[in-house]
């Protein structure tokens, strides 16, 4: 599932905000963090299971959002495992998965930990790829190395654990 676009509200956004619902069938089965643009700063935006798309946090006083590079499967995924120091983070929010069955292959979910290498993708890429993704209500930038580890490298919500895996995709 891709959604891209812009979005305008003549006001301020309110946290938890709907901005959209998506239709049955093109929902995740459980709560996705994805990072936005709101004109010329970052949001939070998550996805619910009952596809309410939500505005979470950023600045609120600025009328567009971007929700362009939103990407999550919602067909077959594969469990990643983690690496040490790292967990599922849990709740409502989904665990972290790979996409089994598409040409572009989501990652999703999020999970709680500090530094150093999250999991190790069942993949070899060409090349390093450099992804912003969301900690908290703050970009952080995570690499995907030839090899398929995956590293969180800096940036997000010191105040908050959680690193939201949506976003990364792989080709």
């Amino acid at each position: 599932m891709v959604i891209q676009g812009l979005v305008k509200n003549p006001g301020n956004w309110n946290t938890s905000q709907v901005i959209a619902t998506l239709p049955e069938g093109m929902r995740p089965s459980a709560t996705l963090t994805f990072g936005g643009n709101v004109q010329y700063s970052s949001a939070r935006i998550d996805i619910l299971s009952n596809g309410d798309v939500k505005y979470i946090g950023g600045k609120s006083n600025l009328e567009w959002l971007s929700l362009s590079g939103i990407v999550f499967t919602v067909g077959s995924t594969r469990s990643l495992s983690l690496a040490s120091g790292w967990t599922n983070y849990g709740n409502e929010y989904a665990t972290p998965q790979l996409a089994t069955t598409s040409t572009l292959r989501p990652i999703s979910g999020l999970a709680q930990g500090s530094s150093g290498q999250i999991a190790t993708l069942p993949l070899t890429i060409r090349g390093r790829r450099i992804f912003s993704v969301m900690k908290g209500s703050k970009p952080s930038r995570v690499d995907v190395l030839q090899d398929g580890r995956v590293f969180y490298m800096v940036g997000g919500d010191p105040d908050s654990t959680p690193l939201s895996l949506s976003g990364i995709f792989i080709r």
